[in-house]
């Protein structure tokens, strides 16, 4: 995964551009206190139940009300109720403190952006109410405020992630910036104005580029000092995507990756996800995370419409005039500065043009043109009524377009009229918006706990039903935990009755519509569309019977279009244009279905089954048109790294005879490109074979290329890179052997640290690049230790176990008599039963092991040193007469057996009555051979012996285990040779 490190590809065509992990960080900064951890003391609970009714007079009453439904909900509330008037004392005073000190902290302008929005806007959501008018005004204007800068940090942190890799120069980050603002512009007013400013938001973003980059080395140096699992983690993930701008990060990075190493912790990087064809490709928005993060907003209760119409280019030049009282000339000056910036954009280019006489069209009558809009906007407010009840909820596409408009006149509206309702428009959206994600989130988890009421009479007044005593029991079961989601939830949590009301309202509306979708579906077919419905399904159906089996239609009707999919897969991979149009693919189809290689609904609705494959490769390839033209290939200038190209030449091969020529011109220059730097990283290794030196020597590499490109060498050997700038081709040799390093020692460290390297043949590979790239790699990461440790390592994992070492002499003992062979009993009695497998072979402790003195083969499984294979021969320990061997009168050298299969002896009938035999002192022990040369050891069969002692090889434990007998070629019949011909006179016991 190091080699991430040295990645530069601006070209990220992996399916999504957007890194969700970086998305989601970022939203973490606009998201509110938490309620568990931050508000555990009861008097907020109580004041969220009651309001201004939480104040002494009115609590004990309203509270008492108020339990007789809630007493149940979950631990809190049931203490808050187990007392009413406990719970009701001193809560007004300790309410009315905290309420002081929210008023000193709104007016405390220390406060930042996010500590303010965070904290101090829940805070407000608890006391507002409570405070009986005295931080209304305040609270608003903090809410106003909020929604503004988190709308503002959406948008910017959309455009940080879309510029990821580009805020190393300006040219680069505003033509990044140009090609992602042809589609982005007009999704929010935000996202707009910083498209508009295009090279003063290159500025910005690179400025806090850097300071992030200086305070990521500080912070990454400081922790070096030690580490652990998690922060190897963390800046693996950290290191990947912060070195793309900032290159002073890549050596604490990479001394970061390998002191982790060093201490086993190996944590490799997501891989790129590239897109398949046979899943629905990603929509444009989805890939620049602006589906994505407005979704995750809104959930969170921060919306973000695309507004039905564009802001005009009269009112966006308004928007840049920010004085009141405007003249013609002021116009002018600002398009002057502004207009190279944004002329780029199709419909700001016509505003830039200038007049013969050197005037702009749009800055004639400036002034009135202003008043014109403002009046305009204002008598739209008249007849929705908003502008005599300023508090009138309004609807999505109402909020949509009235911020987009405020968010450019707001500035001249106050002038025009005197007030400024955009104010109120803001709070009134933030509002409803939050009231609404709150209302989403508890339909989610009441799923499937109350069915609405489909009579026709409701359905005609276009409003559900629901038992009212049902609902509200499942809203207060699930309201146990989700108290604890958002103020909001916790407030609709109190009051179920009201709550369950909405949400039947909402449940109705949200399966209508879901309805009309599901009717939609059925004339266009969509892997998309399949996906989002089903997500809809999911929550949706149980609140209504209709819908579920429309749901269930929709699930078969999913996976019919997913095997099409994959199907046209398959005829795409034969490079052929066989889906290039209808006829051609009923053709297709028809030969196919005859010849019965095709099976299936695709042959029995030949006419369908095309239409649907058509329609998924039309989508694939209107996105990979889109994808090249964004990133330059409409001409030889496109961008694309070298690990994409093989992947997406491919792509191009695949759809290109498809897709009616959309594609060819688009293809053919990433081809060309691919090509080039194809042939550039040819020569860059043949240039490595000519330096004869150092390769991380950039003036040796230059002084080296030079000569090569002087006369005829330039047009024959290196054409590209004597055509190139040197030291740039030189610094890339370096950079690519540098990596070489880098990951030679990543992989060092893991096959030692997992230890999952015991071949010679493997070490031997290893050791021999330590040796060749050894003198170049001095200034890797401790890159002569690591191969100096590796070679350790190699040394005592390859060679034979040390035989162990003998122990202490004892004192001389005389040998032992060999005890008498025991009579031949007059008849045999019955075998004694079969004993379990663990006790069928115990280690004897007075024998040594014998182990193979040859090395192991490479790849070749190695005996394994089990007690299950040793013999039983303990004191006091009963020995069966079958299992006795003939004791040998004294050690002998071991013979070659005469057969591979020698039969093993007769068990001896069993004495009448066996005494234990009296213990005998261990004999001992005969000299170990002479070391010499090993030969590695072969168990394949049992007449394989080592070619050292003659001794058959021991199997691994697993394959002695058997029903009690001894099979040819088994484990335990390889065993009983060793004994006999292995231990000679010692005696062993079976």
């Amino acid at each position: 995964g190091i080699e991430r490190l040295y990645e530069e590809d601006g070209f990220e065509l992996n399916g999504k551009k957007a890194s969700e992990k970086f998305l989601e960080e970022q939203l973490r900064r606009t998201e509110l206190e938490d309620l568990r951890t931050c508000y555990k003391e009861d008097c907020y609970y109580t004041v969220a139940l009651l309001g201004q009714y939480a104040k002494p007079g009115y609590c004990k009453a309203k509270l008492a009300e108020h339990c007789k439904t809630l007493g149940g909900m979950n631990g809190r509330i049931k203490e808050i109720c187990k007392n009413v008037k406990k719970s009701c004392e001193r809560k007004g005073y300790e309410l009315q403190k905290r309420e002081e000190q929210l008023i000193l902290d709104l007016d405390n302008k220390n406060f930042g952006n996010q500590e303010r929005c965070s904290k101090l806007q829940v805070r407000c959501l608890f006391l507002e109410d409570f405070s009986r008018g005295v931080l209304t005004h305040r609270c608003e204007n903090l809410r106003e405020h909020c929604y503004l800068w988190t709308r503002k940090t959406l948008a910017e942190t959309i455009m940080k992630n879309l510029l990821k890799g580009y805020l190393g120069s300006e040219n680069r980050c505003v033509k990044k910036l140009r090609s992602e603002c042809h589609h982005m512009s007009r999704e929010s007013p935000e996202l707009l104005d910083l498209c508009l400013e295009s090279i003063g938001t290159c500025n910005k973003f690179i400025e806090e580029s850097k300071k992030e980059c200086q305070r990521l080395v500080g912070e990454l140096n400081r922790e070096k000092s030690s580490v652990s699992k998690e922060k190897c983690k963390k800046w693996r993930n950290t290191c990947y995507r912060g070195i793309l701008d900032c290159h002073s990060l890549k050596r604490p990075c990479i001394e970061m990756i390998f002191l982790c190493g060093e201490n086993g912790f190996f944590h490799e990087p997501e891989k790129k996800k590239h897109y398949r064809l046979d899943e629905g490709p990603p929509k444009l928005l989805e890939e620049m995370g602006i589906s994505t993060i407005h979704s995750k907003m809104k959930d969170k209760g921060v919306c973000v419409f695309k507004p039905g119409s564009c802001p005009t280019p009269e009112e966006v030049v308004q928007f840049m005039v920010k004085k009141t009282y405007i003249y013609d000339s002021d116009c002018a000056k600002v398009l002057d500065k502004k207009c190279p910036s944004m002329s780029y954009l199709p419909y700001m280019k016509t505003v830039c043009s200038r007049k013969r006489d050197g005037s702009y069209d749009v800055c004639n009558g400036f002034y009135n043109k202003v008043g014109s809009n403002c009046n305009r906007m204002f008598n739209e407010l008249k007849k929705t009524g908003f502008w005599s009840r300023p508090d009138r909820p309004l609807s999505e596409s109402e909020c949509a377009d009235y911020i987009s408009k405020c968010y450019f006149l707001s500035h001249h509206l106050g002038h025009w009229k005197n007030y400024d309702f955009c104010f109120h428009i803001r709070t009134v959206c933030y509002h409803a918006s939050m009231h609404s994600a709150a209302e989403t989130f508890l339909l989610k988890q009441l799923h499937g706990k109350f069915t609405l009421d489909e009579s026709s009479k409701r359905n005609k007044k276009g409003t559900g039903d629901v038992s009212s005593q049902k609902c509200v029991q499942a809203l207060l079961n699930k309201c146990s935990e989700a108290i604890y989601h958002s103020y909001h939830v916790l407030h609709k949590c109190l009051h179920p009755v009201e709550t369950c009301k909405n949400l039947t309202i909402l449940a109705g509306k949200e399966t209508s519509q879901l309805n009309k979708n599901l009717e939609e579906m059925e004339k266009k077919p969509d892997l998309t569309i399949c996906e989002h419905l089903m997500k809809k399904c999911s929550y949706l159906e149980g609140y209504s019977t209709q819908l579920k089996q429309k749901c269930l239609k929709l699930n078969s009707k999913c996976k019919e279009i997913k095997n099409l999919a994959e199907l046209a897969v398959e005829i795409l991979k034969e490079e052929g244009n066989y889906l290039r149009n209808e006829e051609m693919c009923r053709n297709y189809l028809q030969i196919e279905c005859t010849k019965e290689t095709i099976k299936g609904s695709a042959c029995r609705f030949i006419v369908e089954a095309c239409d649907t494959m058509l329609l998924h490769v039309k989508e694939h390839c209107d996105f990979l048109s889109k994808d090249l033209k964004l990133h330059g290939f409409e001409s030889d200038n496109g961008e694309i790294g070298s690990e994409q190209c093989s992947h997406y030449k491919n792509r191009c091969d695949i759809l290109e005879k498809n897709c009616h020529g959309t594609l060819k011109n688009l293809c053919r220059n990433l081809k060309k490109k691919c090509h080039h730097i194809e042939s550039e990283n040819k020569e860059l290794e043949m240039l490595l074979g000519k330096l004869g030196g150092n390769p991380m020597d950039i003036d040796h590499c230059k002084k080296t290329l030079e000569s090569k490109c002087q006369g005829s060498g330039k047009t024959k050997e290196f054409p590209i890179l004597c055509s190139t700038n040197m030291s740039q081709s030189c610094e890339r040799l370096r950079e690519n052997y540098e990596k070489k390093c880098f990951s030679l020692g990543m992989k060092l460290l893991e096959v030692k640290q997992k230890g999952n390297s015991n071949s010679s043949q493997e070490c031997s590979q290893l050791l021999s690049l330590c040796k060749s790239m050894g003198s170049y790699c001095t200034n890797v990461y401790s890159f002569t230790t690591m191969c100096d440790s590796f070679e350790t390592h190699c040394q005592s994992s390859t060679k034979p176990p040390a035989p162990p070492k003998p122990a202490p002499a004892p004192k001389p003992v005389p040998p032992a008599p060999v005890p008498p062979t025991p009579p031949t009993p007059p008849e045999p009695a019955p075998a004694p039963p079969t004993k379990p497998d663990s006790e069928k072979a115990k280690p004897d402790p007075a024998r040594p092991e014998d182990k193979p003195e040859g090395e192991d083969k490479p790849g070749e499984d190695k005996p394994e040193d089990t007690e299950d294979t040793e013999d039983k021969g303990k004191e006091g320990e009963e020995v069966r007469p079958e299992d006795r061997l003939a004791p040998h009168p004294k050690p002998q050298p071991e013979p070659e057996p005469e057969s591979p299969e020698p039969q093993p002896p007769a068990p001896a009938p069993a004495p009448p009555a066996p005494k234990p035999a009296p213990p005998t002192p261990p004999r001992p022990r005969p000299k170990p051979p002479a070391p010499g040369p090993t030969t590695p050891t072969t168990a394949t069969t049992p007449s394989a012996t080592s070619s050292q002692t003659g001794r058959p090889s021991i199997l691994p434990e697993e394959e002695m285990k058997g029903e009690g007998m001894i099979k040819k070629g088994s484990k335990g019949y390889l065993l009983i040779i060793w004994i006999i011909v292995g231990v000679g006179g010692v005696g062993g016991v079976l």
